[in-house]
């Protein structure tokens, strides 16, 4: 079996300019890392009501969330 011969690899510049669908948009939060403490129980909250004065606001900003394919959920 014959190896092919190792391509040069791609310069940081180069990646970004090729792949800039992938490194551009909301999805895209740098470097980051979650940790989770496997000892702590979950816990389930109540939901809570929205202030009149903002409930057209969430359900504009709930809408484009949903439209942009951030979040799933229907606005009642």
């Amino acid at each position: 079996m014959s190896e092919s011969p190792m391509q040069n690899p791609l310069s940081r510049e180069e990646l970004l300019s090729k792949y800039h669908e992938v490194f551009s948009g909301l999805g895209h939060i740098g470097d980051a890392k979650i940790v989770v403490d496997k000892t702590v129980t979950p816990v389930q909250h109540s939901p809570r009501r929205v202030p009149v004065a903002l409930q057209k606001y969430m359900k504009k900003k709930i809408l484009e969330l949903e439209e942009n394919f951030i979040m799933e959920g229907r606005v009642i």
